[in-house]
Protein backbone atom coordinates (compact mmCIF):
# COMPACT_ATOMS: atom_id res chain seq x y z
CA UNK A 1 0.00 0.00 0.00
CA UNK A 2 1.68 3.35 -0.45
CA UNK A 3 2.44 5.27 2.36
CA UNK A 4 3.98 8.96 3.55
CA UNK A 5 7.84 9.21 3.38
CA UNK A 6 7.72 9.51 7.14
CA UNK A 7 6.12 6.13 7.45
CA UNK A 8 8.92 4.10 5.68
CA UNK A 9 11.86 6.05 7.36
CA UNK A 10 11.95 3.91 10.67
CA UNK A 11 12.13 0.98 9.07
CA UNK A 12 14.67 1.81 6.81
CA UNK A 13 16.92 3.02 10.08
CA UNK A 14 16.17 -0.04 12.08
CA UNK A 15 17.18 -2.20 9.07
CA UNK A 16 19.90 -0.59 6.75
CA UNK A 17 21.06 2.36 8.55
CA UNK A 18 20.70 1.50 12.78
CA UNK A 19 21.97 4.63 15.18
CA UNK A 20 21.27 7.00 11.83
CA UNK A 21 19.17 10.18 13.03
CA UNK A 22 15.69 9.77 11.16
CA UNK A 23 16.31 13.11 9.49
CA UNK A 24 19.51 11.83 7.31
CA UNK A 25 17.32 9.08 5.93
CA UNK A 26 15.89 11.33 3.42
CA UNK A 27 16.69 10.19 -0.08
CA UNK A 28 17.04 12.83 -2.25
CA UNK A 29 14.14 12.27 -4.49
CA UNK A 30 12.11 11.02 -2.22
CA UNK A 31 9.80 13.91 -2.04
CA UNK A 32 9.37 13.71 -5.93
CA UNK A 33 6.11 14.27 -7.11
CA UNK A 34 6.04 11.13 -8.68
CA UNK A 35 8.01 9.20 -6.03
CA UNK A 36 5.80 6.25 -4.08
CA UNK A 37 6.42 4.57 -0.69
CA UNK A 38 5.05 1.49 -0.35
CA UNK A 39 4.87 -0.56 3.06
CA UNK A 40 2.89 -3.86 4.75
CA UNK A 41 1.69 -2.87 7.53
CA UNK A 42 1.34 -5.02 10.94
CA UNK A 43 -2.08 -4.52 12.91
CA UNK A 44 -0.88 -1.41 15.17
CA UNK A 45 -0.40 0.09 11.60
CA UNK A 46 3.25 0.01 11.61
CA UNK A 47 5.94 -0.82 9.01
CA UNK A 48 6.76 -3.97 8.81
CA UNK A 49 8.51 -3.97 5.32
CA UNK A 50 9.21 -1.20 2.93
CA UNK A 51 10.70 0.07 -0.34
CA UNK A 52 10.27 3.33 -2.08
CA UNK A 53 10.01 3.98 -5.97
CA UNK A 54 11.08 7.11 -7.19
CA UNK A 55 12.16 8.88 -10.60
CA UNK A 56 16.54 8.48 -10.57
CA UNK A 57 18.69 8.39 -13.54
CA UNK A 58 21.12 5.71 -13.27
CA UNK A 59 24.40 6.71 -12.58
CA UNK A 60 26.81 5.86 -15.25
CA UNK A 61 24.10 5.45 -17.83
CA UNK A 62 21.68 7.47 -17.30
CA UNK A 63 19.00 7.69 -19.78
CA UNK A 64 15.03 9.28 -19.70
CA UNK A 65 12.43 7.14 -17.95
CA UNK A 66 15.37 5.77 -15.35
CA UNK A 67 13.75 4.85 -11.86
CA UNK A 68 15.36 3.42 -8.70
CA UNK A 69 13.81 1.18 -5.95
CA UNK A 70 15.48 2.45 -2.71
CA UNK A 71 15.35 1.61 0.86
CA UNK A 72 13.58 -1.73 0.35
CA UNK A 73 13.71 -3.53 4.23
CA UNK A 74 12.26 -6.46 6.14
CA UNK A 75 11.95 -6.41 9.99
CA UNK A 76 13.50 -9.03 10.48
CA UNK A 77 11.34 -11.26 12.51
CA UNK A 78 8.72 -10.76 9.12
CA UNK A 79 11.33 -11.77 6.46
CA UNK A 80 11.32 -15.29 4.03
CA UNK A 81 7.24 -14.81 4.10
CA UNK A 82 7.14 -12.69 0.85
CA UNK A 83 6.59 -9.22 2.10
CA UNK A 84 9.61 -7.68 0.52
CA UNK A 85 8.65 -9.47 -2.60
CA UNK A 86 5.07 -7.88 -2.32
CA UNK A 87 6.58 -4.57 -1.63
CA UNK A 88 9.19 -4.61 -4.37
CA UNK A 89 6.08 -5.59 -6.76
CA UNK A 90 4.23 -2.58 -5.68
CA UNK A 91 6.93 0.29 -6.84
CA UNK A 92 7.85 -2.00 -9.97
CA UNK A 93 4.13 -1.54 -10.83
CA UNK A 94 4.25 2.16 -10.00
CA UNK A 95 7.64 3.03 -11.69
CA UNK A 96 6.09 1.20 -14.84
CA UNK A 97 2.48 3.03 -14.57
CA UNK A 98 4.90 6.25 -14.50
CA UNK A 99 6.49 5.30 -17.42
CA UNK A 100 9.58 3.78 -16.44
CA UNK A 101 11.98 2.53 -19.28
CA UNK A 102 14.48 0.85 -16.85
CA UNK A 103 15.19 0.17 -13.34
CA UNK A 104 17.83 -0.22 -10.64
CA UNK A 105 18.34 -1.23 -7.14
CA UNK A 106 21.58 -2.18 -5.09
CA UNK A 107 22.05 -3.40 -1.89
CA UNK A 108 24.23 -2.60 0.65
CA UNK A 109 23.59 -5.77 3.38
CA UNK A 110 25.30 -8.65 3.43
CA UNK A 111 22.19 -10.49 4.46
CA UNK A 112 19.80 -9.41 1.44
CA UNK A 113 19.77 -11.07 -1.99
CA UNK A 114 17.82 -10.15 -4.64
CA UNK A 115 16.31 -12.73 -6.85
CA UNK A 116 14.14 -12.70 -9.99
Amino acid sequence: MPVAPEVVRPLRKEVLRPGTPLAELVFERDLAPSAMHAAVLDGNRIAIAVGSAMPDPHPREPAAGDWRVRGMATREDMRRQGLGAAVLGFCERHARAQGSKSKGMCSRSSRSALTT
